[in-house]
This record gives structure tokens, C-alpha cells and sequence, in this order.
């Protein structure tokens, strides 16, 4: 237990199959052939697959759950899938109600519950003595998201199963990977993918990979699409998930190492941290840019800026068909986090790879076979029609609710809103001529957005005194 206690104080503090080896062929071509064995035709879903609707919160992901306590002690509610925490963790109010922990005790920090769940019910599936738990304040994600959550459903929840998300179609599945004998999956994926890089384990990795995701789209088979691209990871730390990603300035430019990332459904944007960043990529400092706004954590707000990578890849399954993006929107910040994450899961930690990243795209982590598919989302507008075409053309607020109220978090460096004046801590009272409320923060961010040069007539309160303000939009990203 001292082991488990560390691992989750320093993350949360912030949040063998070898396959044979075919020397006739390289890694590269194994790999392209048996990813290339797809199904012929897709069906609705797989048998046995609990199928659960969410809802989704700017790409945070809320999930229904009843949480069976002490003596009867239940409740209902939505836990947030985040793949980046490695137990179940629930606010501290909601662990008293379970009978979990004593009541009216002040939570300080975070801590670690010394009981275990009874069951944790989502649908028809049922997990019982769930443990470890972890305790910690919920208040960041109620003013990120404007919803009253109970808690975080993080790997400890998810272990030893498949998990499928859907995010426009507002559904999740949950199914079983069964053992098969002679297979090894689990823990020592994770050695072998973490091990050292001559020839032979390359060859061994490679050859792993590709048959883990055969095996994988079996499993998942009637809920991938053909060109769904899988990812292959391994657990570390508290279970994280590791990814390898990289970047370039431009299509024509040499490709850098890879760096290790955590693949993270709690983060809205993918997250780089500025040490890794900048001394693998100096000019990133030139790339376009937002300031003045800040990342919630678990610990407190960061001050970071908003960048768009010219080029983002992801390591695939295939070596010579890495996932390609441009012009990603990440979160640059400086913090403790990298350092914390570095150390707990005893490699350097480049940063956290979200939403902003595989938006557009449904997603399946396969625990078992550590192999994580991106999909691209038929029914997804697609780039030239997002859901918010005009996300970054607004007087440049930065928004989280307070209470019922919602309030300024962060003034973009030189926006229309800074040079009016309006500051972190002012309150928004009405956008146009609605008056707004806490429940309609994702809402009210939508109302500030819209076609450059337009304008939008928000009123603010300060100090008990309300002020009138007539913005004009900006693209500033």
C-alpha cells in the first residue's frame, strides 16, 4: 500500500507477448499487412457490449453512475471519464455520503480513502469493491464545466476492459477483452514497450504492436470503421496511458524524436509543458499564439498560453504511417505537473494529449492489448464546418462559473476585452440582451464567438456596479 499511496499523492497532486519474431520481413511490412486485415462489413454493435448515454461538455465527457455505499448509503450522478487519473476519485462531500469517510472532516489536499467502494454501477456493468479511491475537491471541474459531478472515473475503473467513446453520437460502450490461452497482455506489453531499442526488441515490438491491434479490432471490431488508426501504448506510473507524439514547423521538415505524452479524455486541450517544448523546438516560441489565459488543474489555476502546432504526429501501430494533424490548438504551460508526472512514471513527460487533439474522431482504448484506435467520425462536420467554426473569434474571454454566477477566469493579452478594461474576477450578468446563469456557462462561451468584425453587447459586474460593453469579435488564434 505504501507504493500505491505514493504513486497516487505525486500524480494526483496536480491528477510477456513477444510475438515470434519473422526475419524474412521487416517490422514495417508485418505491421502494414495484419493492421490491413479488416473486416468486410461493419455491424451495430458487439455482443455483450454495455452501451451507455453521456453527456459531453466541451469534450469532457460525463458519464451516468450509481455509486452503492455503506449501509445503504447510495447515490446517482456523473462520474468524468478521465483517462488521465489511475483510480476512481470522488469529491469530498460525496465519499461522506457513501460512508467512505467520517463527516464534516475539512478535506485537505489530496488523500487517499482507507475503504473501498461496495459497487460502482455503470449500466449493466457492475464493479464491486472498488479500491483504491481518491479523495480530493471537485469544485475545479464544476467551474470548468457548470455541472455537479461526483467524481473522476480514471483506469482503476476501466482495467481489464475495453472502452469505446462516441462523442456526437453521446454514447459509450463497455465490453470485455476474454483471455485466450497463449496470449499474453497486460503488464508485459508494457515491459516490452518500454525497453531499450536494438534491432531485435525493435523487430519484437513491432511485430507485438500489429498483432495486438488485429486482435484489438476483433474485439471492436463492429464499432471501428476501416480506416480507424490504432495507437499502441503502455500503462506507467498509476496507469497512466504513455502515447509517443512529436512535431514539426512545417510538412517539409525533418522529423524530431519521439516524446513520451499521456493520452488524457479529462483534458479539454491537449497540454504541452514550455521545458520540453521549447528545447526540442525553439522557434515554437514564433508559432501564433494566445496569452493572458490560464489551464484549471487540480491544484489551482496555471497561467499558459494558447498555440497552434504547425504539425502534431502520433506513433501508430504501422512505423511508417504515423497519425498526422495540423494546426492543433494546444495549452502551454510551465508547472510542477511535468515534473511530478516525469518522476512518477520514470520517464520525461512532454505533455498531455486531449481533446483538442482527436475532437472529430471517436476514440476505443483497448486496456488489455494497450492499443488505443482513433476513428475519424463520419458524422463529425469536419474541418471546414466545425461545431465552432468561430471558437477563437470572440473579444477574448476566458469564462468558469462561480457559484451560480459566471465569471471572467482570463483577459487574452491585446484583445478587444483587454482594451476594454474587463478583468479577471468581473462577473457576467447578460450577453446581448439575455441575462446568463452558471448552467449555461459552454452556452454563453458560444454566444461570445462569432464572424470577425461582428459585435456583441455583454453587460459586467464589478464591485457591486454593472457596465455595459459593445465588443468587436477578433480571430486571435
Amino acid at each position: 500500500m505504501s507504493v500505491l499511496w505514493r504513486n497516487a499523492m505525486k500524480v494526483l497532486e496536480l491528477a510477456s507477448w513477444v510475438a515470434v519474431l519473422i526475419a524474412l520481413d521487416p517490422p514495417s511490412a508485418i505491421a502494414a499487412r495484419v493492421i490491413n486485415r479488416l473486416p468486410a462489413r461493419i455491424q451495430p454493435h458487439p455482443a455483450g457490449a454495455t452501451l451507455l448515454s453521456i453527456e459531453e461538455v466541451e469534450g469532457v465527457i460525463l458519464l451516468p453512475a450509481t455509486l452503492r455505499g455503506i449501509a445503504g448509503r447510495d447515490t446517482s450522478g456523473m462520474l468524468v471519464v478521465d483517462t488521465g487519473a489511475g483510480f476512481l476519485g470522488l469529491d469530498g462531500p460525496v465519499a461522506a455520503r457513501l460512508g467512505l469517510t467520517p463527516k464534516g472532516v475539512p478535506l485537505s489536499g489530496i488523500t487517499l480513502v482507507p475503504t473501498s467502494l461496495p459497487r460502482l454501477e455503470l449500466g449493466a456493468t457492475q464493479i464491486d469493491a472498488l479500491a483504491p479511491i481518491i479523495l480530493f475537491d471537485a469544485a475545479i471541474i464544476r467551474r470548468a464545466t457548470g455541472r455537479n459531478v461526483l467524481g473522476l472515473a480514471g483506469q482503476g475503473v476501466f482495467a481489464g476492459r475495453v472502452l469505446w467513446i462516441d462523442y456526437t453520437g453521446r454514447q459509450i460502450a463497455l465490453m470485455t477483452a476474454p483471455a485466450e490461452p497463449g496470449i499474453t497482455v497486460g503488464s508485459q506489453i508494457d515491459t516490452l514497450e518500454a525497453a531499450g531499442g536494438d534491432a531485435t526488441i525493435e523487430t519484437s515490438r513491432s511485430t507485438s504492436r500489429a498483432l495486438r491491434a488485429v486482435r484489438s479490432r476483433a474485439i471492436l471490431g463492429p464499432l471501428l470503421s476501416r480506416a480507424a488508426q490504432p495507437v499502441p501504448f503502455r500503462l506507467a506510473g498509476d496507469h497512466k496511458i504513455i502515447i509517443h507524439g512529436r512535431f514539426k514547423e512545417s510538412e517539409a521538415a525533418r522529423a524530431d524524436p519521439w516524446m513520451q505524452l499521456v493520452f488524457d479524455t479529462g483534458a479539454t486541450k491537449s497540454v504541452l509543458f514550455e521545458p520540453a517544448l521549447s528545447g526540442a523546438h525553439p522557434a515554437s516560441k514564433y508559432w501564433k499564439s494566445i496569452t493572458g489565459v490560464v489551464a484549471p488543474t487540480l491544484t489551482g489555476n496555471t497561467a499558459a498560453r494558447l498555440t497552434l502546432v504547425p504539425v502534431f504526429e502520433l506513433e501508430s501501430a504501422d512505423p511508417r504511417k504515423p497519425i498526422h494533424k495540423t494546426r492543433v490548438d494546444c495549452a502551454v504551460i510551465q508547472s510542477e505537473l511535468s515534473e511530478v508526472l516525469s518522476n512518477s512514471v520514470g520517464t520525461s513527460v512532454a505533455g498531455l494529449l486531449g481533446y483538442s487533439y482527436f475532437k472529430g474522431s471517436r476514440i476505443a482504448i483497448d486496456y488489455p492489448n494497450r492499443v488505443l484506435w482513433l476513428d475519424a467520425d463520419p458524422h463529425y462536420p469536419g474541418a471546414q464546418h466545425t461545431l465552432r467554426s468561430f471558437e477563437y473569434s470572440h473579444p477574448g474571454l476566458q469564462l468558469e462559473c462561480d457559484g451560480g454566477s459566471i465569471r471572467v477566469l482570463g483577459v487574452a493579452d491585446g484583445s478587444p476585452a483587454d482594451s476594454a478594461g474587463i478583468a479577471v474576477g468581473d462577473t457576467i450578468t447578460a450577453v446581448g440582451a439575455d441575462p446568463v446563469s452558471a448552467a449555461e456557462l459552454s452556452e454563453v462561451s458560444r454566444r461570445l464567438e462569432g464572424k470577425p468584425g461582428t459585435y456583441v453587447r455583454i453587460i459586467i459586474k464589478r464591485d457591486g456596479v454593472q457596465r455595459s460593453y459593445r465588443l468587436v469579435r477578433r480571430r486571435l488564434l
